[in-house]
């Protein structure tokens, strides 16, 4: 088994595969709309703040393993293959994500955080944090176990993108959740209010 991979680069490297995708999902989203069913994995406006921070907020406040992020990123592919209409996107990706995250450390950690605790970090109310849990659970036909060959597979996949982060200056974390929370709390009462 791989060495863990730090906090900063797991955050980059995370971050820049959901920016891929959503990028590469561009294209084949313009002028489509989800059906009612995942209209609530969807913001109506773009997030006041960056993936990167997103991403490292989850990090950085649920403390868990990196195998969770892992396991989240292969839900996330699992969701998308079989939910056409459910491609990443910027107006997604942060709920997806999240969702994926704590579906992963339900599955993976002795001591998952709650949904409680789990929803302010994420962004979301408790209401909705439950009902996209259960929408992705329905999505993933309630599989959350993943063979491991796959996982493997894909923790070298990101320990490849790992190394080349360490090849290139490696930015600070500049985002604490501790720090931050006021901002935090800023960016999403001003998104609740659009």
């Amino acid at each position: 088994m791989a060495a863990p991979l730090e906090p900063d680069i797991l955050v980059q490297i995370v971050t820049k595969r959901i920016k891929d995708c959503c990028v590469a999902n561009e294209s084949n989203l313009s002028g489509t709309q989800a059906p009612p069913s995942l209209a609530p994995f969807f913001s109506l406006h773009p997030q006041p703040f960056t993936l990167s921070y997103y991403v490292n907020r989850l990090v950085t406040a649920l403390s868990c393993s990196p195998s969770v992020f892992i396991c989240a990123l292969i839900y996330l592919d699992r969701v998308q293959t079989k939910e056409n209409a459910l491609q990443l996107s910027e107006l997604n990706c942060h709920r997806l994500f999240s969702t994926a995250v704590l579906l992963a450390m339900k599955w993976l950690d002795d001591e998952a955080v709650n949904n409680v605790r789990f929803a302010p970090v994420s962004g979301m109310s408790l209401f909705e944090l439950n009902r996209l849990e259960v929408t992705m659970l329905h999505m993933l036909d309630w599989g959350l176990s993943v063979e491991p060959i796959v996982y493997y597979h894909r923790e070298r996949i990101l320990i490849r993108a790992a190394i080349e982060f360490e090849s290139e200056p490696v930015l600070p974390r500049t985002v604490s959740y501790t720090s931050n929370e006021k901002e935090w709390n800023q960016a999403i009462s001003s998104q609740a209010d659009r």
